[in-house]
């Protein structure tokens, strides 16, 4: 579980400002994980600009645990059959290209 906590929205009185008082929901991952994907179905580049942007200046963990956890997506996805079609052959096809270097590289991303 995450706690995902943002300001309060005045929209009553002030519409471009925002309260003090924090709105906060607790998460988990698959519903963060639906989020995200909502949020690249209509914004991908904005997304993906969001990421590389923030990634160089999270801590050199972090950093290696997002890749890690990348490299771990991709991989399942090659090991997937489920949803596959031409629409994303390239995405699948892509997927196992990276599993395949990392065990042909025996890249491993241990925990730091």
């Amino acid at each position: 579980m995450v706690l995902v906590c943002g300001k309060e929205r005045d929209t009553t009185t002030y519409p471009d400002t925002e309260k003090d008082n924090k709105v906060c929901i607790e998460v988990d991952a698959k519903d963060l994980a639906k989020l995200v994907f909502r949020i690249m179905n209509t914004n991908d580049r904005g997304y993906t600009n969001a990421i590389k942007d923030e990634l160089g200046y999270e801590h050199r963990t972090l950093q290696q645990n997002y890749v890690r956890s990348m490299a771990n997506v991709l991989t399942a996805y090659c090991d997937d059959d489920r949803g596959f079609d031409a629409r994303n052959e390239n995405s699948k096809v892509f997927a196992c290209k990276v599993k395949d270097v990392l065990l042909k590289e025996n890249i491993s991303f241990p925990l730091i």
